[in-house]
């Protein structure tokens, strides 16, 4: 499990470990590169799949978080927005037959 829209620059997980639940939190300081007033990453969107994380950022940066030496990073970045002109879209991450699908939900 995954939680976002944490009021700092973070994210939170649980996870399962010797068949008790342990939550952790992650700060993040890193910059989001699509945004115009450097404003630090805030996600709102996350899943996990196969050990690694998959999260949109407010301002549509998807971003690979995975765990190294004991602390979790971001290893890649990429854009998440919509190939048609949208008044407004809405980002969905969903794991389906093995897969990471972005789904986007656009107004006209």
């Amino acid at each position: 499990m995954v939680l976002t829209g944490i009021q700092k620059s973070a994210f939170a997980f649980c996870d399962l470990r010797g068949g008790k639940y342990a939550w952790f939190k992650q700060d993040s300081t890193l910059e989001d590169p699509h945004s115009s007033n450097h404003q630090l990453m805030q996600f709102t969107n996350a899943i996990g799949f196969e050990g690694k994380f998959y999260a949109v950022s407010l301002q549509g940066t998807l971003a690979v978080i995975e765990k190294i030496h004991s602390h979790f990073r971001i290893t890649s970045l990429g854009r998440a927005v919509p190939s048609v002109p949208a008044m407004h879209f809405k980002e969905y991450l969903i794991e389906s037959d093995g897969e990471i699908l972005l789904a986007l939900l656009i107004s006209l």
